[in-house]
């Protein structure tokens, strides 16, 4: 199983697994205030997660997209390669502050976006 913290900013506001042997993600939400308008439960199964996670990505079509698949070197083509994304970019999005961390007590210096 790997495991990944999602943070807002310095908070840690839930727990990213994925089961290996099951091809399976989850999002367990401990701080759900901090999801207010955007998700409606506590927990989010594989399906749910995977939405979850793929509506954080840069979409498709926006400029600049094939460029930078091409920089991370991934394949644009490839469908399997926007999880990779999510995961390079650490699952940021413009939207929020949210990103996330391979330890629990990592620093928000760590987040792709820190100091722009």
């Amino acid at each position: 199983m790997k495991k990944w913290y999602l943070k807002f900013l310095e908070h840690n506001v839930g727990v990213l697994i994925y089961d290996e042997e099951k091809d399976m993600y989850s999002l367990d939400i401990s701080r759900p205030d901090y999801f207010k308008g955007r998700l409606e439960k506590c927990f989010l199964n594989d399906a749910m997660c995977r939405n979850w996670m793929e509506s954080r990505l840069t979409p498709e079509y926006q400029q600049g997209y094939q460029l930078k698949m091409k920089k991370l070197g991934l394949n644009s083509e490839d469908p399997s390669h926007r999880m990779e994304l999510f995961f390079l970019t650490k699952g940021c999005n413009i939207n929020d502050g949210m990103w996330l961390a391979d330890h629990e007590d990592d620093s928000i210096e760590l987040a792709p976006f820190y100091g722009l």
